[in-house]
């Protein structure tokens, strides 16, 4: 189920192989190295304007593959259940691979949420200012 040597038992996870909210809680509140699951904890910083050059990339690709959104319109559950399938990928391709594939996936749901919101605007949370955070 589990690639490296993560110590949930079966109580922790489910019959899908998926873990519980609190082992995933548990996991999430250890510092990055420490989860018990083997892989790169390094840090490893990137520009964010590199991420956002390999999103426009990848919506680029996506309009090319399956046609421009205005073409096939989804409702905000359907770009929901598009995205949870491509993270489902994320984890598996994790499991199976480690990073640098789970990343791709993650790259392509991250992608598809940006479709979603080109499709159904954007919305920000009203306590969101530069001045709360100075």
């Amino acid at each position: 189920m589990l690639r490296g040597n993560a110590e949930l038992d079966k109580a922790e996870s489910n019959d899908l192989g998926r873990y519980s909210i609190n082992a995933i809680e548990r996991i999430l509140s250890k510092p990055i190295g420490e989860s018990g699951i083997k892989g790169k904890a390094e840090k490893m910083a990137v520009d964010q304007e590199e991420i956002f050059d390999a999103l426009h990339e990848e919506r680029n690709f996506q309009d090319k593959k399956l046609g421009h959104i205005d073409d096939h319109k989804h409702s905000v559950p359907e770009w929901l259940l598009i995205m949870r399938k491509l993270l489902e990928k994320a984890e598996n391709d994790w499991m199976k691979s480690g990073d640098a594939e789970s990343l791709k996936s993650i790259l392509k749901a991250t992608a598809t949420g940006v479709a979603c919101m080109q499709q159904h605007g954007i919305k920000i949370p009203k306590n969101r200012s530069m001045e709360s955070i100075i």
